[in-house]
């Protein structure tokens, strides 16, 4: 039995800690830089765009839902979805 609750606790941490470092962020595209590979929200925030992300299909001043982690004091994209 305690080792199947260990099996158990384990696996609840290790979930946990997988989902504490994804953070979602929502707003309209301020600013983008192709060549950096970065947008920016229009609260100042910039995000590095993953390689799967192409800058030139994002548009200033649309509304978008970004997936990120903060890396190395950086936010990085996983995903950009228009709203």
């Amino acid at each position: 039995m305690n080792k199947l609750l260990a099996a158990v606790t384990a696996a609840a941490l290790m979930l946990s800690v997988g989902a504490a470092y994804a953070a979602e962020a929502n707003g309209t595209i301020k600013a983008i830089d192709a060549a950096k590979k970065t947008v920016t929200l229009e609260d100042g925030v910039v995000f590095a765009l993953p390689a799967s992300v192409d800058a030139a299909k994002l548009k200033v001043g649309e509304a978008v839902k970004i997936t990120f982690e903060t890396k190395d004091k950086k936010n990085m994209a996983s995903s950009v979805v228009a709203k």
